[in-house]
């Protein structure tokens, strides 16, 4: 979003995101948001959107800034998916968060801290 004109603003969209235990994030802040799928023996955590600006935080999620062509797929992300947020230190750098499926990818993703 940095990289926008000042005409793009107007392509911009607010769209509520229902997140579960949403961590403090204020406006402007960036978010990741990643897709917990698959089923209870086999669970699933993908990325969904990464970099998404935070407009505003509540109890049961948070209001992001997106284009119109976004729109569409984060209201249907809202309501369809189960979604996380990983929120971003300010100033850090865009998010890597990649697909897991198994005990051993986590551990693996977990160690290359």
């Amino acid at each position: 979003s940095d990289a926008m004109d000042a005409s793009s603003a107007a392509d911009r969209r607010l769209v509520f995101v229902p997140v579960k235990d949403v961590p403090a994030a204020g406006p402007g802040a960036k978010v990741d948001l990643l897709v917990i799928g698959g089923t209870p023996d086999h669970p699933t955590v993908v990325p969904f959107a990464l970099g998404v600006e935070v407009r505003a935080m509540s109890a049961g999620g948070l209001t992001v800034l997106v284009t119109s062509r976004q729109a569409s797929a984060f209201v249907y992300a809202a309501s369809a998916m189960r979604l996380v947020a990983v929120i971003a230190e300010p100033g850090a750098d865009e998010g890597a968060e990649g697909p897991v499926s198994s005990c051993g990818e986590a551990r693996a993703a977990g160690a290359q801290g």
